[in-house]
């Protein structure tokens, strides 16, 4: 046996011998050859490189040349027909000299200029090159030396750009190229090509970074890259538009390592590499054919003598394997047959005692054959001592006796026994199964039981059973809405697995009626909803959404029902919701308490800086129509400058209506309501109106002369036309257009209503329209916002249509809105009309004025208000002394308590105010009549000039009728309360 395996042996090693000999002896050789062509490829290309460096000089000293030549600065500075003949000229001279494809000239804008094929179908001058490399290499300054796909010629080429400069000028002014074909080139750099052997196929080619083939011995491979690229590369192949637009097809070449590739035919190949120290992005790639090689240096006789030797070998192996294996067939199957015989025991011995479960085998008379150590913990006893033990003396009898009886039973019997403790306190429930074993014969030998503790299994069961009955205690109880949706397919339905009552009744939904139902069946218009939507997104993602599900009735949310949307460990969605309805409308209701109050102080803050302005205003126009009152009456009618007086007066007196309309706005006038007719206060506005508007808005006025008339303040309605007719202009102020105003008489029925807040009835409706620029829906519900406005700051302030809307509601009239962007505006005021009491008459100037000859103490700390009331005054017939001082005043009374008649005095005054004063008069004399002046104040009012004992309360500018009037009143004793003028 020993011998057998020595001659076995000794084969072996001598066929290993032979083979590794013969092996080595061939890589040697083959080796050899690889360096050697490595070499001569290495030397071909740094001869290769010389030759194509010297070329590059070469060009680039003739392209310096050229750039010093003064015909192409001149040209550059100046493109006449006289030099760009002249700058041709030496283009085409360099050009036939260096036998180069073209020399162009390139303005500082990459425009050519000049060039020596000016007068070929494919010429460059005209063309821009600004985008090729090369010149933006040269106008920066630098030479340069770059390899691209012609845009006009459509050819390949390499080109040569050198910078010009001028004396005078900072920076090259243009640039010259000298274009060399690449073909031309080839053909040079061929006539040295390495000599290759008959049947190598070795080539070069010359490529940039990118791996694009530019010049190469292999005509079919230009302009293919080297090796296969992405479509993100060829898209910055064709950005570059150094290579034309392609396509670009691949060559086939695939790398197999850093510097070995293989050709689509199969033939592999080494490349060798060089870089071009004047192109830095490009090399020259030589690839040596190295399956030509190892073909060679592989001849016929060493393969054949090598299989032949090998199949020798492996024949005299497999007869010694035979004989070898036929003598040990007997011993090898008797030891495989013990050691699978031992491996099985060994197998069967680990899995019986290391089983999770007591296994216990015993005779028919309950002797213990076998247990493993499970079953002895479960008894408590160590293995040893059970194995030949009754299992009477083993168990618990109850158990025992169990096992015992199913020994005589046919079937497999299965045991619970109670909870009991096993040494080491450890608590187990033991569930026991019985089989019996039967032989051959069918006879029983013997029973196997298999015995678990079941005691936490159990008592998990337990625990399961009480969190199920919490869980369903807290789900019935919630005050929150939960459901759970089973999901059907993948998500394309779901179905109402289970709802608390607290979301049934949210749902308001019979809850033992829709469990197991589609929630498309329950609510056919869910889908409205898109809480199916985030159903999909919890179910896909697994990450939990909260959505707020909404109700609509009409325009408003009438239902907000907020739900917390998660995905269970099952797979199916759950829902938590809650009814969020009364607390949406009170923070809705906060929210607008919240911007009520906020508006209520910016009007409050508004009306104090009206106020003061008002105040301010009033005094500019106190002497503004005294003045113009007392020019009135000296200028007599047939005079030529009666009527210019008069137009400043009603000028005048419209602007202290406008004051009025601040008063109202600042909450310190009253409203004086009174029957009036539209028309005239619309016709007064348009007079106005018309000299500021330009020409390009045309004024179409549609006046109903036969209006009836509305209970409104005058002013009131000057400010709404005036506002309405601002926004209009405004509106058209680009572009210009037609601006519309219509009065006509209206009856508001049900059928006919312009707004559903309008009762029925008669109304005077003003319609002012434009065709303007117009407004969206969100920019209409906005407008009567204070502060709120779409113009400049220089034009708007966001005021002018809530005060008219503050007005009409106060008359209370409806106002209506239509617009749309493009299509201009119309503005609908409803205004009820007011058929009772005598038509109103237009407000003359009167002429005639009550006089008096008493003593009067005037006090005013404005000296120009003191003088025209005194002037006034005194042209009434009065006897008027002045004081400009309220103390001084004070002081002149005091002195002569008896000697004046009645006392006018201004409120706002340093030191002592009007009222204070009248206070300290009344205090001397009690019977003094005292009227009170004032633009202005939120001190004094008719109450309290009322309880100081005040008899007159004039607001200024004061008209002289009102003066007149009030004065006379008072002294005549005709009114024994506080007189307030109309103004």
């Amino acid at each position: 046996m020993k011998l057998k395996s020595v001659i076995f042996a000794l084969t072996l090693l001598a066929v290993v011998i032979m083979v590794f000999g013969l092996s080595t002896y061939h890589y040697t050789v083959r080796k050899a050859a690889f360096a050697e062509n490595m070499t001569a490829s290495k030397a071909y290309l740094v001869s290769l490189k010389k030759n194509f460096s010297q070329l590059i000089s070469k060009y680039n000293r003739i392209t310096k040349s050229l750039a010093g030549h003064d015909q192409l600065t001149f040209v550059l500075k100046d493109t006449n027909a006289v030099n760009t003949e002249n700058a041709n000229k030496i283009l085409e001279l360099y050009n036939s000299s260096t036998e180069s494809a073209v020399c162009y000239l390139l303005n500082k804008n990459g425009l050519t200029v000049a060039s020596s094929n000016r007068g070929a179908k494919d010429s460059f001058v005209g063309h821009n090159y600004a985008f090729r490399t090369y010149f933006k290499q040269a106008i920066a300054g630098t030479p340069a030396v770059y390899m691209a796909y012609g845009v006009t010629s459509k050819k390949r080429g390499i080109y040569f750009s050198h910078p010009i400069y001028h004396n005078n000028i900072e920076g090259p002014i243009g640039v010259v190229v000298i274009k060399e074909d690449i073909d031309k080139l080839e053909q040079q750099l061929l006539i040295n090509h390495y000599p290759t052997q008959k049947g190598y196929q070795d080539f070069f080619t010359i490529t940039n970074e990118a791996g694009m083939i530019f010049m190469s011995d292999q005509k079919q491979m230009l302009l293919k890259t080297l090796w296969k690229i992405n479509q993100e590369e060829k898209k910055d192949l064709a950005a570059s538009k150094q290579f034309g637009q392609g396509p670009w097809d691949w060559s086939g070449l695939t790398k197999n390592g850093q510097d070995e590739s293989t050709a689509p035919s199969g033939r592999k190949y080494k490349q060798l590499n060089i870089q071009i120290d004047e192109i830095p992005s490009w090399s020259i790639v030589h690839f040596s054919d190295i399956t030509a090689i190892a073909d060679k240096f592989n001849p016929s006789f060493i393969k054949t003598f090598n299989f032949s030797a090998m199949a020798i070998c492996l024949l005299v192996l497999i007869i010694l394997t035979v004989l070898n294996l036929l003598a040990s067939s007997e011993i090898g199957k008797r030891r495989k047959f013990e050691i699978a015989l031992k491996s099985a025991n060994e197998r069967y011995s680990l899995i019986f005692q290391n089983a999770p479960l007591g296994i216990c085998h015993y005779s028919k008379k309950g002797i213990i054959v076998e247990c493993n150590y499970f079953f002895s913990e479960l008894v408590g006893m160590p293995r040893q001592k059970l194995l030949g033990l009754n299992l009477l003396e083993a168990m618990p009898k109850g158990e025992a006796k169990q096992a015992l009886e199913d020994a005589f039973c046919s079937d497999d019997s299965t045991f619970e026994g109670p909870y009991r403790i096993i040494p080491g306190h450890k608590i187990i429930m033991i569930r026991s199964i019985y089989r019996r074993i039967i032989d051959k014969e069918q006879n029983m030998v013997g029973v196997v039981g298999i015995f678990e503790n079941i005691f936490d299994t159990v008592k998990a069961k337990i625990a399961l059973e009480q969190s199920e009955e919490l869980f369903r205690e807290i789900f019935n109880n919630m005050g929150t809405g939960v459901t759970i949706y089973e999901v059907m397919g993948q998500a394309n339905a779901f179905h109402i697995k289970d709802i608390n009552p607290a979301g049934a009744k949210i749902s308001n939904i019979n809850r033992k009626d829709y469990i197991g139902r589609s929630v498309k069946e329950v609510y056919p218009d869910v889908h409205k909803l898109k809480i199916f939507e985030v159903f999909k997104q919890v179910w896909q993602t697994g990450q939990a959404q909260r959505y707020l599900l909404t109700l609509k009735e009409g325009d408003r949310i009438s239902l907000w029902i907020d739900h917390y949307i998660s995905m269970l460990p099952s797979g199916d969605i759950l829902a938590v919701y809650d009814d969020i309805t009364d607390r949406k409308k009170a923070e809705i209701e906060k929210e607008s308490l919240q911007h009520q109050l906020r508006q209520t102080q910016k009007m409050e803050a508004i009306g104090v800086l009206a106020g003061g302005i008002a105040h301010d205003f009033n005094n500019i126009l106190f002497p503004l129509i005294g003045y113009a009152e007392m020019l009135h009456e000296d200028i007599s009618k047939e005079n030529s400058q009666h009527e210019s007086v008069e137009e400043i007066l009603s000028a005048a007196l419209r602007a202290r209506e406008l004051v009025k309309q601040i008063l109202t706005f600042s909450r310190q006038a009253e409203k004086d309501s009174k029957p009036l007719k539209m028309q005239l206060i619309i016709k007064e506005v348009l007079r106005l109106a018309r000299a500021s508007l330009p020409k390009t808005i045309e004024i179409v006025k549609d006046i109903d002369k036969k209006c009836h008339t509305v209970l409104a303040d005058p002013s009131h309605i000057h400010q709404i036309v005036m506002n309405l007719i601002t926004n209009a202009y405004h509106a058209m102020e680009s572009k210009g257009g037609q601006l519309r105003i219509k009065l006509t008489n209206v009856t508001v029925n049900s059928n006919n209503k312009p707004s559903a807040t309008i009762p029925s009835g008669s109304y005077i409706c003003l319609t002012v329209s434009d065709n303007g620029i117009g407004m969206d829906d969100i920019t209409i519900e906005k407008i009567f916002d204070p502060y709120f406005t779409t113009k400049s700051k220089e034009k708007g302030t966001g005021l002018g249509l809530s005060v008219v809307h503050g007005i009409v509601k106060s008359c209370k009239g409806e106002i209506v809105v239509k617009s749309k962007p493009g299509s201009g505006s119309i503005f609908e005021i409803y205004l009820p009309a007011f058929n009772s009491g005598p038509e109103p008459k237009e407000e003359t100037i009167t002429e005639s004025y009550p006089t008096g000859t008493e003593n009067i103490l005037l006090i005013d700390d404005e000296e120009p208000i003191a003088r025209l009331c005194k002037q006034t005054l005194e042209r009434l017939g009065y006897l008027v002394e002045v004081r400009v001082s309220s103390v001084e005043g004070l002081k002149a009374f005091k002195a002569r308590p008896n000697y004046f008649d009645i006392i006018i005095t201004d409120m706002t005054m340093p030191n002592m105010t009007g009222d204070l004063l009248a206070s300290e008069v009344l205090k001397v004399r009690a019977d003094m009549p005292v009227i009170l002046c004032t633009g202005f104040s939120e001190i004094i009012s008719r109450e309290r000039a009322d309880q100081i004992g005040i008899k007159g309360f004039l607001m200024k500018p004061i008209l002289k009728s009102e003066l007149a009037r009030m004065v006379r009143k008072i002294l005549d004793k005709e009114e024994h309360k506080t007189l307030i003028s109309s103004s």
